[in-house]
């Protein structure tokens, strides 16, 4: 059972960094824009 929650744990994790990533280049590509403007 502990190997389950373990192993949910860290496909968690794993989809929180790749959201984490998408928002950061999400956010630099925003922030680009609009300095260009």
């Amino acid at each position: 059972m502990k190997r389950a929650i373990v192993g949910f744990l860290d496909a968690v994790d794993r989809v929180l960094w790749g959201v984490c990533a998408l928002v950061g280049v999400a956010w630099d590509e925003w922030q680009a824009r609009k300095l260009r403007r």
